[in-house]
This record gives structure tokens, sequence and C-alpha cells, in this order.
């Protein structure tokens, strides 16, 4: 449920749902197409091209189905659009997620629905992108989603707060938050961000 949230409807292909129903599966959306699902933003910063998601389903899995989809390397293509399986588990750093209460089902753009990061978890995800490869556009866009969401009586700040230090983010959450309080961004806040790296 996306109680209290504001989700943007992204185009996934109804051929991919119908591909996961058969098979079973409850997939998460993660990456860069759950930063525009919580942001609405697909240019710039924003553009990513495939749709990531964490599940235990293999590339192999889906041409079998006769559906049309078509497997290419790491990734299957459903009608034209690349679908990526990033090895799991689900989580961010050293925190575990649960696909279940830490995700949310989403609207598709054809009226279908999937499962997504919390925008909360998006968030911390981001950030471990930070931390772990120093990606500056990965700050830019945690920041982007914190500011979409954390107005929204969704928004679990009590979780964002625990997580964060169970994932060894709290200092870039906490470099994070002080942002989304100002008017405008600070002159060396993603330097900032890039050094402080794991807590």
């Amino acid at each position: 449920m996306t109680e209290g949230l504001k989700p943007h409807p992204l185009a996934v292909p109804h051929s991919l749902i119908v591909a996961f129903q058969r098979l079973k599966a409850r997939p998460v959306l993660v990456g860069g197409k759950a930063v525009q699902v919580w942001t609405g933003l697909q240019d710039g910063l924003f553009q990513t091209y495939d749709l990531d998601f964490v599940t235990s389903l293999r590339v192999e899995d889906f041409p079998a189905l006769g559906l049309g989809i078509e497997a290419s390397g790491r990734h299957v293509v459903v009608e034209g659009q690349p679908v990526e399986f990033p090895t799991g588990p689900l989580a961010v750093g050293d925190l575990q997620l649960d696909p279940e209460s830490d995700a949310v089902e989403i609207p598709t753009s054809a009226g279908d629905r999937i499962r997504c990061l919390r925008p909360e978890a998006c968030v911390l995800d981001r950030l471990a992108q930070v931390a772990a490869w120093k990606v500056a556009e990965a700050y830019t866009q945690a920041l982007a989603v914190a500011a979409a969401q954390v107005a929204q009586p969704g928004w679990d700040h009590a979780w964002i707060e625990e997580a964060s230090r169970k994932a060894g983010l709290r200092k870039l959450w906490s470099l994070l938050k002080q942002e989304l309080e100002r008017d405008l961004p600070t002159e060396g806040a993603l330097d900032e961000a890039l050094r402080l790296g794991w807590d």
C-alpha cells in the first residue's frame, strides 16, 4: 500500500507483469527507476534505461514462457525495455530489507501494480552508492527522493533514523537531512558526502 505516499506511475511492460505472475514471483523494483517513481523526474541525473528488480528469478527463466521475452546477456528485453535482476538479497549496506514491509505496491502507467522500495529505503539505497562507490549523482538522487516524499504523511521518520544507523549510513543521512532543512543547497555538501563514506 502507498497510503500517505506519492508515487509516480512507471511504464512497465504488461508482459513482464504476466511473466512475474506465471513464475509466482514478487520482485522489488530498485535503482534508478525507483528514484523516478518517488521523484517523477526522468531526465538528466534521473534518466535510467533499464528496470532493476531484486528477485530469485534469473534471465534464463523468462524466454521459455513464450511471451516474446528475449534473453540478452545479463538482461531480458521485454517490449524493447531492458530488465536486469541484481543479485539479492534485498539490502542496503549491512541492513537486510524485508521485501514485504520495506517495499510497497505502486501503480504502473498501464494500470498494473508492482512492488518498489519504499522512498525511505530508496534514499538509503542511493546513499549506499555514495558510500561504496563515490557516485556523486546518487547523492543528488537521494536528496530529490527525500525532498519529494519527506513531507508526505506516509514517510516513516522513525524507520529511516533506525535503518540509517543499522546500514552504516547515519552520517550521510544526517548530512542529507541538514540539506533538506535549508532553502538552498549548501556549497560543499556533495564533497562532504563523498568524503564521509560508511559510518
